[in-house]
């Protein structure tokens, strides 16, 4: 703000001088065309004159006063942040190192999934291995289960067929 008004009062007198010089200028030729107007004429420029420069001075005086100011301003606010940097750097030092030990527990969660998948394989083959072996054991034992029943059969019939011709055999020895 304080740097915009600067600049307009700077701009300001810039343009009073452009006028001072301009009319200055059609002053003297005025001076140079008619010599009685002129020397009234010189009068009324001279006072204008006057007055711009006393303008100017007080524009000058009030832009040193404003720049002294802003450079007070700078200087605090310079010190000010200065101040504030040294309060936040050790902020900035706890900021690092939680940075770093987010960072490490990162790679360590990271490390442990990959650990935990590893062993999460290992257990699906395992378990895959122990039903592959369960369900060959289970036709296995079915096999011979089945085996062992038409034994069996195959048992009882002879024993059967043995037990006619023993009936047999002893029907005719009694008939005999």
């Amino acid at each position: 703000a304080r740097g915009a008004e600067v600049d307009a009062l700077r701009a300001e007198r810039d343009a009073l001088l452009v006028r001072e010089s301009s009319r200055g200028a059609d002053a003297a030729a005025a001076d140079t065309t008619t010599t009685t107007s002129g020397a009234s004429a010189a009068g009324s420029s001279l006072a204008a004159l006057q007055n711009q420069l006393s303008l100017l001075r007080e524009s000058n005086t009030a832009l040193r006063a404003e720049a002294v100011s802003a450079k007070q301003q700078l200087k605090q606010e310079k010190t000010q942040s200065t101040s504030l940097r040294a309060e936040l750097a050790p902020k900035d030092d706890e900021i690092a190192g939680l940075k770093a030990t987010i960072e490490a527990m990162t790679h360590d969660v990271q490390s442990r999934d990959r650990e935990v998948e590893a062993w999460q394989k290992r257990v699906d083959a395992v378990v895959a291995q122990a039903t592959r072996r369960r369900d060959e054991t289970t036709r296995e034992a079915e096999a011979e289960a089945e085996q062992l029943r038409d034994e069996a059969r195959d048992g009882r019939r002879k024993l059967d067929d043995t037990t006619k011709a023993l009936g047999a055999a002893t029907l005719r020895l009694e008939t005999l």
